[in-house]
C-alpha cells in the first residue's frame, strides 16, 4: 500500500512539473511579444519587475486540475 501511494505522489509530482514548465514556455512567449504589455499585465510592485513570476504563478494555478475528495 505504501509503494502505491508513493508512486501516486510521484505521478502528481511529475504533472505539476510539466503544468510549472508549460506555464513558463507560455509566458516566455507573451512577453517576447509585447513586453510592455506584459510587464503592466502581469506586473504588480512598481517597476513591474516581477511580472514573470506573477505570469507564471497565474497561468500554473489556471492549468490545475481540481483534486477530488
Amino acid at each position: 500500500k505504501a509503494r502505491e501511494n508513493e508512486a501516486e505522489a510521484d505521478e502528481q509530482d511529475a504533472q505539476e512539473a510539466a503544468e510549472f514548465k508549460n506555464a513558463a514556455k507560455e509566458c516566455a512567449a507573451e512577453r517576447t511579444a509585447d513586453a510592455d504589455a506584459f510587464a503592466t499585465t502581469y506586473g504588480t510592485n512598481d517597476n513591474k519587475s516581477n511580472a514573470f513570476g506573477k505570469c507564471v504563478s497565474k497561468k500554473a494555478r489556471e492549468n490545475e486540475e481540481p483534486t477530488q475528495s
